[in-house]
């Protein structure tokens, strides 16, 4: 049986991967529609070359150092006037965190279990 969930895990993990792969593609590709998301990702990407924002790279480094475990989901949007990056990690006991973090200081803002 635990073999089971640990397949059902990975599996998981596996798709969560390949959608946001297929996510952060498309709009370089010019394959995404013209919404407000595609907008957001724009703006975010204009925002992270001018200074204000961290590069996820950077984002994902300093959760880890906190916070071990595979992000299995990564979403980025303004709160308040600033950017704050949402992610989702699978520690390896198989708990699901929901993390938010700071973009333009990478500070952890808060984190709950989901």
């Amino acid at each position: 049986m635990v073999l089971r969930k640990s397949a059902a895990k990975t599996m998981r993990f596996r798709s969560y991967i390949a959608g946001l792969s297929v996510a952060l593609a498309l709009p370089a590709l010019g394959m995404a529609d013209a919404g407000p998301r595609e907008h957001g990702q724009n703006e975010l990407r204009r925002d992270v070359e001018r200074g204000l924002a961290k590069p996820l790279l950077e984002i994902l480094a300093a959760v880890r150092q906190q916070l071990p475990g595979e992000v299995v989901k990564v979403h980025a949007e303004q709160e308040g006037g600033r950017w704050m990056y949402e992610l989702r990690i699978l520690d390896e006991k198989g708990r699901v965190f929901e993390v938010h973090v700071d973009a333009q200081t990478a500070a952890i803002e808060r984190i709950r279990e989901k």
